[in-house]
């Protein structure tokens, strides 16, 4: 009995993984390992043409090099700032 809605964007509570074959694959294609990873992630590891379909579209980012930040990190260390919010 699960509500199948399409979430707008991954959960930030876990922090998924890039699929090791997809990373391979693109890497062996000649791209970096940091921008394969953020291309698996990307594409939710659907599909290795997906994330090459990613890649292309977004080799040329200013961040596409950059390392991914460690997963389990709970703040954004660079980052661009996000409301706390409370609770009551």
């Amino acid at each position: 009995d699960e509500p199948n809605e399409p979430a707008p964007a991954p959960a930030p509570a876990a922090s998924p993984q890039p699929d090791e074959a997809i990373v391979a694959q693109l890497v062996s294609m000649g791209f970096s390992e940091n921008g394969a990873r953020r291309a698996a992630l990307a594409v939710s590891n659907s599909s290795p043409e997906a994330a090459t379909e990613w890649v292309f579209a977004h080799m040329e980012d200013a961040d596409f090099n950059d390392p991914l930040p460690p997963p389990g990190s709970s703040g954004q260390a660079g980052g661009g700032g996000g409301g706390g919010g409370g609770g009551g």
